[in-house]
């Protein structure tokens, strides 16, 4: 299993930046992934130079190296995303079977061209890109719009159903919006992400002393 690091847009403050690189090697170590797609900390900024494509790989690997002892197995939430997971992805895999005649080869291009496997804002034209992802209410990634992935329908009115906790704790509408701010959420600035509680009150009355 590939694990790729963040894949929406990347905050310009190069410290947010290098600890969500640091955090994608925290993810693929505690994730069981046997390779890491890394990025640099000039993500947001365009293409990066050798030296921050060589930070961003020792960022990567100290976050490897700090998760080495996580294990998720057995931890209430993981083995539910789990079981949900294979639920959704066994539905795919068998149509994807069935349309190659059991050639997974054929199959996934057939499957492709029909939006059976799809991916999210694909550059590649092949792609349909109907299936439509947003986090919910606890920041987990839930389906917003499956468009032709025969996904079960119990496991979509699941993930409506946290979508929409989402959408009324943020005085969202229930949409595009969601998938669309889910996007850019990490590339927000800390002061909008997680303010500080004194903010205000060392702004109104200065810093005591």
């Amino acid at each position: 299993m590939t694990s790729l690091h963040w894949m929406g847009a990347w905050p310009q403050d190069e410290a947010q930046a290098a600890a969500l690189i640091v955090y994608g090697g925290v993810l693929a170590a505690a994730g069981g992934a046997v390779s890491v797609t890394t990025k640099s900390t000039h993500e947001a900024i365009g293409i990066p130079t050798p030296e921050a494509n060589a930070e961003g790989l020792r960022m990567t690997r100290m976050g490897i190296y700090l998760a080495r002892t996580i294990r998720l197995e057995g931890l209430d939430e993981y083995e539910r995303e789990k079981q949900l997971i294979g639920r959704e992805v066994r539905p795919v895999v068998e149509k994807v079977l069935d349309m190659g005649d059991g050639d997974v080869a054929l199959g996934s291009v057939r499957a492709i061209e029909a939006g059976v496997l799809d991916i999210p804002w694909s550059p590649n034209r092949h792609v349909k890109s109907r299936v439509l992802p947003a986090r919910d209410v606890d920041g987990y990634l839930r389906i917003l719009e499956p468009g032709d992935m025969p996904i079960p329908k119990d496991a979509l009115e699941y993930h409506q159903e946290r979508l929409r906790m989402r959408a009324e704790r943020d005085s969202q509408p229930y949409g595009p919006d969601l998938a669309v701010s889910s996007v850019y959420e990490i590339s927000e600035t800390l002061d909008r992400l997680l303010p500080f509680p004194w903010r205000d009150e060392v702004l109104t009355k200065g810093p005591k002393g």
